[in-house]
């Protein structure tokens, strides 16, 4: 069975990889990935590892009413954008036994 949720880049390597990979496929296009801060003001977390995103990762300081996290198009650092702005998105997908 498949099963997906948005991209959790924890990881050094997971994240320039796909830094790579969108700097050659997706110029100028923002993406969202799977972290905010709705759970705690000011504190932006992965959905599913629960793990806090890095500070060195921030393009700048995100403003209070911007809670969903986004690569910007510059796939370089992370920006805080409303949880209701368009954008594209990453998912990664698992395979589970049944």
């Amino acid at each position: 069975m498949l099963s997906g949720n948005l991209v959790e880049l924890t990881s050094e390597p997971k994240l320039r990889e796909l830094q790579l990979h969108l700097t050659n496929q997706h110029s100028n296009q923002s993406f969202w990935v799977g972290a905010s801060d709705l759970d705690e003001e000011g504190t932006f977390r992965w959905f599913y590892s629960g793990d806090q995103v890095s500070d060195d990762l921030w393009s700048a300081k995100p403003l209070k009413e911007n809670r969903c996290l986004r690569f910007n198009k510059h796939f370089v650092k992370f920006s805080a954008r409303a949880c209701n702005s368009t954008a594209r998105f990453i998912c990664e997908v698992g395979i589970s036994a049944i």
